[in-house]
């Protein structure tokens, strides 16, 4: 038989934690060559789905910013999860 957990009881990983990227996604250039266009409120991680209004409100929000690389002309988002 398979128990099946209530939402308040399933197992969730450590929150994750963020970091800056350094270089860019696609051509490697340095960070002088990224330029940040747009800074948004920080907010949830995409695709991660609360079962409750309660949950999604306590929900772990991390910034996002887009970077535009001079060198290469890629958009790009400027924080990496883990």
């Amino acid at each position: 038989m398979i128990e099946k957990l209530a939402p308040s009881s399933r197992r969730r990983s450590a929150p994750p934690y963020y970091s800056f990227i350094n270089r860019c996604r696609g051509c490697r250039a340095n960070a002088d060559d990224l330029e940040t266009v747009l800074t948004m409120s920080p907010m949830p991680l995409a695709g991660l789905f609360c079962d409750t209004q309660e949950e999604a409100r306590k929900a772990p929000r991390f910034p996002l910013s887009w970077l535009y690389c001079r060198r290469c002309g890629l958009v790009q988002v400027g924080e990496d999860v883990a």
